[in-house]
């Protein structure tokens, strides 16, 4: 049996919150009772004080077996929590020195740059972790540690070595909220002159994972071209 959906409208009851449907004016679709089908709004927030969006959707549906030709409505209210992005990640990587290509086994630049969003007021240090991925990269110095934004971004260089030639996806790297116990201890190294080694793997909840979309991952699919070199080089972790 086959629907026909017409007239989908989303509808928000907060103030200062816009709507606008990425869907094709008009649209109808006609699918059947074991299909999925999604549809597409932007929302754009005019304050950083809204926290919780109050949406209600409708939707016009009718069955093209129905004599009658009857068209029924269905609506329903639904809530989103956290849903304004607090920070955009930027991860970049490109070969050290005049090199116009990155190959295993040599050293590369791996560039992270955390900036955050127009409008968010948090200006306490966020804690960034490069994941484990020792098959595919090596990474040198510190692979977690925290990251002072209150300047509203932040860049760090750290080098990388790429341990597999061909396409291959950029560092992940994961912004978290960094606990209390996390700041007093960067706090107690900064004052004493100790390095700042902060370890995620450190006993304790040191940091707490921001709600899906308030980090927004801007190079998740990002790629770098890696060559083989000529002769072998073995890299080991440092």
């Amino acid at each position: 049996e086959k629907f026909l959906l017409t007239e989908a409208l989303l509808r928000c009851e907060n103030p200062d919150v816009e709507i606008f449907p990425m869907n094709k004016p008009g649209l109808e679709l006609s699918v059947s009772r074991h299909q999925t089908v999604s549809y597409v709004w932007q929302l754009k927030c005019n304050s950083s004080e809204v926290t919780d969006l109050r949406l209600v959707y409708s939707v016009l549906y009718g069955s093209r077996l129905d004599v009658s030709q009857t068209t029924h409505k269905l609506s329903y209210g639904f809530s989103i929590s956290d849903f304004q992005t607090l920070y955009t990640v930027k991860v970049d990587v490109k070969p050290e020195g005049d090199s116009k290509d990155c190959r295993v086994g040599s050293g590369a630049n791996l560039t992270l740059r955390v900036i955050r969003s127009p409008g968010c007021n948090l200006k306490t240090p966020v804690f960034y972790k490069i994941e484990d991925k020792p098959e595919v990269w090596a990474v040198t110095g510190n692979s977690s540690g925290l990251l002072d934004i209150a300047a509203g971004k932040c860049e760090i260089s750290l080098t990388v070595i790429p341990l597999v030639p061909g396409l291959v996806h950029v560092p992940k790297v994961t912004l978290f909220r960094p606990s209390k116990d996390m700041l007093k201890k960067s706090e107690d190294n900064r004052k004493s002159g100790s390095p700042d080694d902060i370890s995620p793997d450190q006993e304790g909840p040191v940091q707490q994972g921001f709600p899906r979309g308030q980090v927004y991952y801007a190079s998740s699919a990002k790629q770098v071209r890696i060559l083989q070199t000529s002769s072998k080089i073995n890299a080991k972790r440092s």
